[in-house]
């Protein structure tokens, strides 16, 4: 049995018999530096490890010297892990980043592939419609499968490319981790005091910090807003209203975001860009934090205006600010309301719930 380690993980070139043998390739996976890191192609991995009949590996890409060596030697390895795979099946993450290694195992070593799209690595080239985007063109035609995490992104990828509608399937990213009553124990669904605010995410003006600052710093009462992510540091700078705290935690782990989560009165999702998904929100409703989120892409299919917490045009901080403000003046039925409909809503993204739906797909099709 030959062994490779590439980046410090092992992988094995010879499967069980009986088995069949998926290579998960990707250019984004948590490590030590960014446990964040594509954490939801780690959640995919964990799952199919789970599923019968099937022997899981991953060729990753781990940033350690020069991008471009990195990313050389990540293909090289990729190129001969493929061609070691036998008659298993190809799992391509982040399509613009992949997609080469993707056709050649098609057209040169026919295997069997499945393209995993996450959003703005389709919709980038697209609107650029160059090189890349012919690229990723080729791929989706070709693959054997396509995952989508949305009904939403579906329509969108249909609109961009001519593909079989049986081809592309929906399956929500990995889903969400979605906590026992018992988790929650300590949770009150009643407004903290002073009101507790959530911020999750690349702290950048694409997923509109512009808009939170301007909100924020007309807010007439005490709040505090928590802050998970990286990003430009600057731009909470800006908050000046000394009624509002700013708590900057940095980058969380999955272990970490739980407890942040479950501290939140109130996520706030201004998001500029039309999300394929979008996890965070989910993410907090499962800890049973209502939301205010743009008005924009995927997030339409689940967030429902006064049910699970409220939706805003993207980029207007006036009316960002009328929905904090109409939070913080309910009573606390009707945030107890909110925080079961959102509880409600992130109970169909549970990762032990969508299992199923990433079992069908790889079973159907590619099992034994």
């Amino acid at each position: 049995m030959a062994l490779f380690r590439h980046y410090g993980q092992v992988f094995t070139t010879q499967s069980s018999l009986g088995m069949t043998r998926i290579l998960l390739i990707s250019n984004m996976f948590p490590g030590p530096k960014n446990p964040m890191r594509g954490v939801f192609v780690e959640r995919v991995f964990d799952q199919l490890q789970r599923i019968d009949g099937l022997q899981v590996s991953t060729c990753v890409l781990r940033l350690k010297t020069h991008i471009i060596f990195d990313y050389l030697v990540f293909y090289m390895v990729a190129i001969w892990r493929i061609a070691w795979l036998g008659k298993g099946v190809v799992y391509c993450h982040f399509v613009s980043r992949t997609g080469l290694l993707a056709l050649l195992a098609k057209w040169f070593f026919r295997r069997r592939v499945i393209i995993n799209c996450h959003g703005s690595d389709v919709i980038g080239p697209a609107n650029d419609v160059g090189i890349l985007h012919r690229i990723n063109a080729l791929v989706l035609k070709y693959s054997d499968t396509i995952i989508v995490p949305s009904e939403h992104f579906k329509g969108k990828l249909n609109e961009l490319f001519e593909l079989d509608k049986h081809q592309v399937v929906v399956y929500p990213s990995g889903g969400v981790f979605y906590p026992h009553r018992q988790d929650l124990a300590d949770k009150t669904v009643c407004k903290g005091d002073p009101l507790q605010l959530g911020f999750v995410g690349t702290l950048s003006v694409s997923k509109g910090l512009r808009v939170l600052v301007d909100a924020l710093n007309r807010i007439q009462y005490p709040c505090s807003l928590q802050v998970a992510g990286s990003g430009d540091m600057g731009l909470l700078e800006k908050i000046e209203n000394p009624k509002v705290e700013v708590v900057y935690h940095g980058v969380l782990n999955a272990t970490e975001l739980k407890g942040f989560y479950a501290a939140l009165d109130l996520l706030l999702f201004p998001t500029l860009m039309p999300e394929s998904l979008g996890l965070v929100p989910l993410e907090a409703m499962a800890f049973a934090v209502p939301v205010v989120a743009s008005r924009l892409g995927a997030v339409s299919e689940y967030m429902h205006h006064g049910d699970n917490g409220f939706l805003v045009d993207a980029g207007d901080s006036d009316q960002l600010l009328a929905c904090i403000d109409g939070f913080n003046g309910l009573p606390k039925e009707q945030v107890a309301r909110l925080a079961l409909g959102a509880r409600k809503t992130a109970l169909a993204y549970d990762t032990s719930k969508i299992f199923i739906n990433l079992q069908a797909i790889f079973t159907r099709d590619y099992g034994q």
